[in-house]
């Protein structure tokens, strides 16, 4: 049974929200508290799945109070639920909050977001694992984009789609800014946006404090690489995939290796580790569900899953090593971001193609074809 923690100081609300949730009784522990204090006193009796909290209250506030959850339990998701909350209040929770939501918040609303926790979780197999990646709200930025990010910032001169072309460097800023655009605290209500829309549409104030929030990775040509290697990525997902949304494919592609930095984050040494072992022609995914008992796409899924990002784009990071173990048959947006991940080097000595999916979907003959739009798309 899940656990869920309701979190706000206004005690008609929280009465509202155990009567509107009484159909989740069955399947929720749910527990309802008055207040930043109490909730941490709760916390101290056993750690909760979920906590759900109002950002504006009295004592310890809901970023405080995230802040000191995700160091206390940090396999615990944790959502902002807020109303009358400025933009700078929300971003003062972008550190340790999962997911924004916002009053008045329609009750199908609230219990899909708490469902997909459920959904996504289930998916790793270990409490240890889950707080592993649970512990991480924001990827950390390579240091040297984070340099010309605020190089450029501080210049004036940028158009939001220079400035999107450094955040498209990073997969980690440019995760965090996408989450933060489709949140409902700053009204979008597109499905798919890209990073040069959300630069246009948040503002380079806004850019600059979600990047200074960010940490700082350690690890700097492994993250650089995994960042290179998601630009390439993204390129081709986006000229291969059909019939879906460019900017869902490109943003599929952009993040469909945001597993291995958040180990890399949480485990440098074993992340390192992990990497040599394809430098010596092994399998980085193989590795990595020897160490963990999940690859770095099962991390992935699981993170932007727990983030809000479409369900597709997390569907397509999950399976993008083994499409074959979805539905896909055609180049929809699991299938192109397969073909993008492996096509990206150009080189068919180092491909790990699911011949199972290629097979079901008739793309055998279609390799040449496929490998040199992948090859247009990179020149591009």
């Amino acid at each position: 049974m899940l656990r869920v923690l309701f979190v706000d100081d206004e005690p008609k609300l929280l009465e509202g929200l155990r009567r509107s949730l009484r159909a989740k009784r069955e399947v929720w522990d749910m527990r309802f508290e008055g207040g930043g204090e109490a909730a941490l006193r709760a916390i101290d009796e056993g750690p909760f799945d979920v906590v759900v909290t109002d950002m504006r209250m009295p004592g310890i506030d809901g970023a405080t109070l995230l802040g000191e959850i995700h160091a206390r339990c940090p396999g615990t998701i944790r959502m902002v639920l807020s109303g009358q909350t400025s933009p700078e209040d929300v971003l003062r929770a972008v550190p340790a909050a999962h997911r924004f939501l916002a009053k008045p918040c329609e009750t199908r609303t609230l219990i899909a977001a708490v469902d997909r926790v459920e959904s996504v979780r289930s998916r790793l197999p270990s409490e240890a694992l889950r707080a592993l990646v649970g512990g991480v709200a924001s990827l950390p930025i390579a240091a040297r984009l984070r340099e010309a990010l605020f190089e450029a910032l501080r210049a004036g001169t940028s158009s939001p789609t220079q400035i999107a072309r450094l955040l498209e460097r990073d997969p980690g800023v440019s995760a965090k800014v996408l989450q933060l655009v489709h949140s409902a605290f700053f009204g979008t209500a597109r499905r798919a946006i890209g990073v040069a829309d959300a630069v246009a549409f948040l503002g380079t104030g806004t850019i600059e404090t979600v990047a200074r929030s960010l940490p700082v990775s350690e690890a700097t040509a492994l993250h650089e690489k995994i960042a290179q290697d998601g630009v390439g990525v993204a390129r081709i997902c986006a000229a291969l995939a059909e019939g879906c949304e460019p900017a869902a494919a490109f943003t599929a592609g952009l993040l469909h290796d945001v597993g291995r930095l958040a180990i890399l984050a949480q485990a440098r040494e074993v992340a390192e580790r992990i990497d040599a072992v394809a430098d010596g022609g092994g399998s980085i995914a193989a590795a990595e569900r020897e160490t963990f008992g999940a690859s770095h796409a099962d991390l992935g899924a699981y993170l932007l899953g727990v983030w809000g990002f479409p369900l597709d784009v997390v569907e397509a990071v999950r399976h993008h090593h083994g499409p074959s173990r979805s539905e896909s048959a055609s180049l929809d947006l699991v299938g192109a971001l397969h073909l993008a991940s492996e096509l990206v080097h150009g080189d068919p000595a180092v491909e790990e193609l699911d011949h199972v999916y290629l097979a079901r979907a008739g793309f055998v003959d279609r390799l040449p074809e496929l490998r040199a739009r992948a090859a247009a798309a990179l020149a591009a």
